[in-house]
């Protein structure tokens, strides 16, 4: 990529850059670049595709056990304030 790509690329995000940093940006850019053709050398046609975490057809997590529970009322015990079961607050904004 050249300076002028680059800079095309910054001003579509709002950005700005000129002397060395621009040349910093274009050498670290090429670089990435050079990196990720490396992946073009693997041969990947005897690999199947992975579809884990997208389409996954059975749950893998734990169900849910409820081992201890504490009642409304000692759950408000140490509330500042309450109203209606609830604990109240300052609203936040």
């Amino acid at each position: 990529m050249t300076n002028e790509e680059v800079k095309g690329y910054l001003n579509t995000l709002y950005l700005e850059a000129d002397g060395e940093d621009l040349e910093y940006i274009t050498s670290e850019v090429n670089r990435s670049i050079e990196v990720l053709n490396l992946l073009d050398e693997f041969d990947t046609s005897n690999i199947e595709p992975t579809t884990w975490g997208c389409y996954q057809e059975t749950d893998i997590l734990r169900e849910d056990v409820v081992d201890h529970t504490i009642s409304s009322e000692d759950a408000l015990k140490n509330a500042a304030d309450t109203q209606d079961g609830y604990v109240k607050y300052v609203k936040v904004v």
